[in-house]
């Protein structure tokens, strides 16, 4: 082969390393609940959007009257913009119809790290969460409440997220009452 010929077959060569290189990773299944029962504890779940914004979700604390109290905090990177499908928030039954709707507590929009003047106290979730620090993610953090009682096992899927005129949905968490802790859970 003559080496103009080689440099011909080279630029595309280089390009099929590099995109396999820069391969992303399988996306998240968009329902976790793979084990038997769903009988994994978990502490909390990361849900990845898009653009480095995901979702953090504590996991629940069990309330009085058989409901529970979820914490969720959106992080956004400096300068970014997503839009939520909707502000509210249900639980559902596996795969199925709506059971609970979520209140939303005091939403907090804070800028890492946060300083003297603390949290800024929105008066709602806004459908558009802004990331507009310079050089920090910024933070809405607010409390979810589902009054109860509620059933043994339900879901919660977060609104899907519009960024950059795509449309990203949520992952589903499913959460259950692990006897053993006496309380519920996120499991997986």
């Amino acid at each position: 082969m003559r080496p103009s010929a080689a440099l011909l077959f080279f630029p595309p060569l280089v390009l099929c390393l590099l995109a396999a290189c820069s391969e992303a990773p399988p996306p998240a299944p968009p329902y976790p609940a793979i084990s038997a029962g769903c009988a994994q504890w978990q502490d909390s779940a990361s849900l990845a959007v898009a653009d480095s914004i995901h979702l953090n979700v504590a996991a629940p604390r069990t309330l009085e009257d058989g409901g529970i109290e979820l914490v969720l905090a959106y992080f956004l990177p400096a300068n970014s913009r997503a839009d939520l499908e909707r502000t509210g928030f249900e639980l559902t039954v596996p795969h199925g119809a709506a059971i609970a709707s979520g209140r939303i507590g005091q939403v907090e929009r804070l800028i890492p790290p946060v300083g003297k003047d603390g949290p800024i106290v929105l008066p709602g979730l806004p459908p558009r969460l802004l990331g507009e620090a310079y050089g920090a993610d910024v933070i809405y953090r607010f409390p979810l409440r589902f009054a109860g009682p509620l059933p043994e096992r339900f879901d919660l899927t977060p609104p899907a997220m519009t960024v950059g005129g795509v449309r990203y949905p949520m992952r589903t968490l499913t959460l259950r009452r692990f006897a053993q802790r006496g309380a519920f859970g996120l499991c997986s």
